[in-house]
């Protein structure tokens, strides 16, 4: 039940804003405090493209395995609050 998970639109949407939240704080911070401290100057822009690229690197991942954990979680409650209830009725049933 739990081994495979299948990413609906849902799933692929939470990714995608978590990937883009990653990619929005980088960047404000990266080319804020470089245009700070060093202005606009040739190596600007070869930040700001890291700035970019390096959190799609890493939040797709991250994104991913806390989306499938979460729709993990949600499985496993729905399946803890089902053999509750039948707890409950055997229970009466004694």
């Amino acid at each position: 039940m739990l081994s495979a998970v299948r990413l609906d639109a849902k799933m692929k949407w939470r990714i995608l804003k978590i990937v883009g939240f990653s990619v929005a704080v980088s960047v404000t911070f990266t080319c804020s405090a470089y245009y700070a401290l060093y202005g606009i100057d040739q190596q600007f822009y070869p930040a700001a493209a890291f700035a970019v690229l390096v959190p799609i690197l890493c939040s797709l991942p991250v994104g991913y395995y806390l989306t499938v954990q979460g729709h993990r979680l949600q499985l496993l409650n729905a399946e803890l609050s089902a053999s509750r209830e039948q707890m409950i009725r055997l229970n009466d049933k004694l």
